[in-house]
């Protein structure tokens, strides 16, 4: 059986409730686990024991424009991103190729990406792969800390001058 691990870093006491009763209530329940407050280096082993990462993203404003910085961390623990084909993720990720993208915020369209994600489909290995290729070349600020440097310090220096 496949573990679904709910991760949360802040949120209300009353929050955490309402979860844990949601979770309680599950027939499912004893393979639901919520965790919360973890060690920076406890999250990364969580993010590498995935099968699949879940960045849920709506078709809101804000959504739209944000840039979830879990991404680099996502495509460097080599596991599968389920997300929405929203914002800059189209930029990045193509569904199928190195990511499982559902057109919309749909439950029903998310759940169809993780159960292919947890049907062991020879394909998964090649797509965990280049999300990771893709998150070396576009998130990794070793090869692009000097591209970085260069514009802020060579380009924008001298159209401040």
């Amino acid at each position: 059986k496949v573990n679904l691990v709910i991760v949360s870093s802040n949120g209300k006491p009353s929050d955490f409730k309402k979860i844990n009763s949601r979770i309680n209530s599950s027939p499912k329940s004893q393979f639901i686990k919520l965790k919360s407050n973890l060690e920076y280096i406890a999250l990364v082993q969580l993010y590498k024991e995935s099968i699949a990462l879940l960045i849920p993203l709506r078709n809101t404003k804000e959504d739209t424009a944000r840039f979830p910085h879990k991404l680099g961390e996502y495509t460097a623990s080599k596991s599968i991103i389920i997300t929405t084909n929203n914002g800059e993720i189209p930029n990045y990720f193509t569904d199928m190729q190195n990511a499982l993208i559902a057109n919309k915020y749909d439950t029903k369209q998310f759940s169809e990406k993780i159960k292919y994600a947890i049907s062991e489909d020879t394909k998964l290995l090649e797509m965990s792969e280049n999300s990771y290729r893709t998150g070396l070349k576009n998130f990794d600020y070793r090869l692009n800390g000097k591209k970085i440097y260069n514009f802020l310090f060579n380009k924008l220096w001298t159209w401040y001058l």
